[in-house]
């Protein structure tokens, strides 16, 4: 497993709650399409704070459960929390990896974000999540490719410099930064049929908050690694820097891609 560079702090955790603003729209597309609904018993695999899970017990509904598992104690409190505090009862978390899930398994659907690109063997890691589905199961995954730059359009100096900085530690620290558009290869090395997917590029333009405050929030709980000696980032005044910037030149950036890929069990 490759280092997680954006760490378990509480800034950290409450940077995954950002992340899951700005990219769940397209978390809910790839759950819907892989057919993801009421009564299913699903597994989330690196579930952090809990925000997948919670997205996919609104889809399987009382009669349907969510496990959401995670190899970090303070994400698996975290989600906890979140769950007693809305009151859902078709969620659980613990803490661990799919290799302490025989137990539970089978699942009729196994779903991961973010997951492939901490696995130093993304093959055999689908090959140990798909022997957890039933016959007949769907393994769905989205994944985040840091191969590229991200650019502002127009050039937007300390936008562009910030979102690359981002880009460029996680691309250093990820185990397989590529699995993103490897999906079909990795998926059929594991011996699954070839998946169905999509690929989407989130745009912060005039007035976009949320994507700027992913980006902002990213930017802070990294800020130890691109700058130690610089003071703490204010995340909230970054935003406003950001949205700023981009309302004076009527412009807008981009978000690394997100590629979205299920395929179903033989």
């Amino acid at each position: 497993m490759a280092e997680y560079a954006l760490g378990q702090s509480e800034e950290a955790l409450k940077r995954l709650i950002d992340q899951a603003a700005f990219v769940g729209p397209i978390t809910e597309r790839m759950l819907r399409a892989a057919g993801v609904g009421p009564g299913m018993r699903v597994l989330d695999i690196g579930c952090g704070a809990g925000d997948v899970t919670f997205q996919t017990a609104e889809l399987v509904k009382a009669n349907g459960h969510v496990l959401g598992v995670d190899m970090a104690g303070e994400p698996i409190r975290m989600a906890w929390q979140r769950a007693k505090a809305a009151g859902l009862a078709n969620v659980t978390f613990r803490e661990g990896t799919e290799a302490d899930l025989d137990a539970e398994a089978p699942f009729d659907c196994i779903i991961g974000r973010y997951v492939l690109i901490y696995q130093p063997n993304p093959v055999d890691f689908v090959r140990r999540l798909a022997a957890q589905l039933r016959p007949g199961g769907t393994l769905a995954l989205q994944e985040v490719d840091f191969t590229h730059p991200i650019a502002a359009i127009p050039p937007m100096a300390k936008l562009d410099r910030m979102l690359n900085e981002i880009v460029a530690i996680m691309a250093r620290t990820a185990a397989d930064v590529g699995s993103a558009t490897r999906m079909a290869g990795i998926f059929a090395e594991a011996g699954l049929p070839a998946p169905s997917g999509f690929c989407e590029r989130t745009i912060g333009m005039e007035g976009a908050r949320t994507f700027f405050r992913w980006a902002a929030s990213s930017y802070a709980v990294l800020q130890s690694r691109i700058s130690p000696e610089s003071d703490p980032v204010d995340v909230d005044r970054l935003v406003g820097e950001f949205l700023a910037d981009v309302a004076a030149v009527h412009g807008c950036a981009h978000g690394p891609d997100q590629w979205c890929a299920w395929t179903i069990r033989a």
